[in-house]
């Protein structure tokens, strides 16, 4: 999960300005705490160098910086966190983990779902050139020959159908016709 990007956080703003750090605090202060903030969030943990926390508070004072830091922020080998900003990071990372996990499962299903399709347009294609071939070598029959074949192809159909019908999908009711009229074409010398 460590590859996930996060773009932004949810920001609890009752609970920012409800709390006691931010009440005992300037309105520069709390500007620096907001920069702090915004600034772990992408490039955890914040610098341990004066210089660079006073350009990312945007020219702070150094004491607005330092208290920010002593009421906010934990020092961490590396730099500065804000422990509550870390927590909520973690549950912004499960939450994106759970969404990558579903939007795969889903892409997953939407594919699978598709390679059916497209494997029942196949067979749909494959029918229609076995219609097709039927048609050709009805047209070429005499009427009396196209009568007779036409009863035995209804009677072959017929018994393979009866009792099957209600057991399985128009698709398949198709299919075991076309293969019944191609077996029947067979017989006749029909080259399908």
């Amino acid at each position: 999960m460590a590859d996930l990007r996060l773009d932004w956080f949810p920001f609890y703003v009752d609970r920012f300005m409800g709390s006691r750090k931010v009440r005992r605090m300037t309105t520069e202060q709390v500007g620096v705490y907001l920069l702090f903030m915004l600034e772990q969030w992408g490039e955890a943990p914040l610098p341990d160098d004066m210089e660079e926390l006073r350009d990312i508070a945007k020219g702070a004072s150094e004491e607005s910086v330092q208290r920010v830091l002593a009421l906010a922020f934990k020092k961490v080998r590396g730099g500065y966190v804000n422990e509550a900003l870390e927590a909520v990071r973690g549950e912004q990372l499960k939450r994106a983990g759970s969404r990558r996990r579903a939007a795969s499962k889903a892409a997953r299903a939407r594919w699978d779902v598709q390679a059916v399709e497209e494997e029942e347009t196949e067979d749909a294609a494959s029918d229609a050139a076995t219609t097709a071939a039927v048609l050709a070598h009805l047209a070429s029959l005499t009427p009396a020959k196209r009568k007779a074949l036409q009863a035995k192809a209804a009677k072959v159909l017929n018994k393979t159908l009866s009792g099957a019908a209600d057991a399985v999908g128009p698709t398949t009711k198709d299919r075991m016709m076309s293969a019944n009229m191609a077996d029947i074409l067979r017989d006749q010398g029909v080259n399908i």
